[in-house]
């Protein structure tokens, strides 16, 4: 497999997904990634959401909230997040597009970027094209493995939750970097960090996030600019 794009064409993630499930997300709360995000967004807010994949987060969100949605991704996986959007009749506008072709003129309050950013292999210029886009008192929601726990990965047996598709999504991806939370301050010298889900520790994984390590140790940062 040549590149991130050609893998994500394939193994489209986090895959199929009932609509059903959009809507317990947004009104019973049993995710607490995606309420951070909800916590996060305000009445009038433009969203776009990069690196939608399928488009579960970004469906999810569109259910409960009125606001000007876009859903971003290079892969073929936009397509199914498209036809999720049309069972559940909502306000998503769908680009089908590479984040650094994104037009730098078109601005937004909120930007999530939930589990994409360390798969960039250009990460350090999407920072720069995160602050070309971000509104000046808008906020990024960051989504980023945890550098420790992707070590833990890697010598302890797990299930992965019995999903092939995140099984593959951790194990197998052509790129894929970790970082704990004093890289995410440091390569965000520009912004700063407001809050996470879950609470970290500067160098070290907590509990919570060692608790998470079928998924990484997946952290949600609240990043504002300076």
């Amino acid at each position: 497999m040549n590149n991130i794009q050609d893998f994500y064409n394939i193994n489209q993630f986090p895959g199929d997904y009932d609509v059903t499930y959009c809507v317990s997300a947004a009104t019973n709360g049993f995710n607490p990634y995606i309420n951070f995000i909800l916590d996060n967004i305000k009445k009038d807010d433009k969203i776009i959401d990069v690196g939608c994949g399928t488009g579960y987060i970004t469906n999810t969100i569109a259910t409960l909230k009125q606001n000007d949605i876009t859903g971003l991704d290079f892969s073929n996986a936009i397509k199914i997040a498209k036809g999720k959007s049309i069972l559940l009749e909502n306000n998503v506008k769908w680009l089908k597009k590479d984040f650094f072709d994104l037009d730098e003129n078109i601005k937004y309050d909120v930007i999530i970027c939930q589990g994409v950013f360390h798969h960039m292999p250009n990460y350090v210029h999407a920072i720069k094209k995160f602050e070309k886009i971000l509104n000046e008192d808008g906020v990024l929601l960051l989504g980023v493995y945890n550098r420790w726990v992707k070590k833990l990965q890697k010598i302890i047996p797990l299930s992965f939750h019995n999903s092939s598709i995140l099984k593959t999504d951790q194990m197998l991806c052509p790129f894929e970097v970790g970082f704990s939370r004093k890289q995410v301050k440091n390569l965000f010298s520009n912004f700063k960090i407001n809050n996470s889900y879950p609470n970290t520790y500067e160098y070290f994984p907590n509990v919570h996030l060692t608790a998470k390590i079928n998924s990484g140790g997946l952290t949600i940062f609240r990043l504002e600019k300076r």
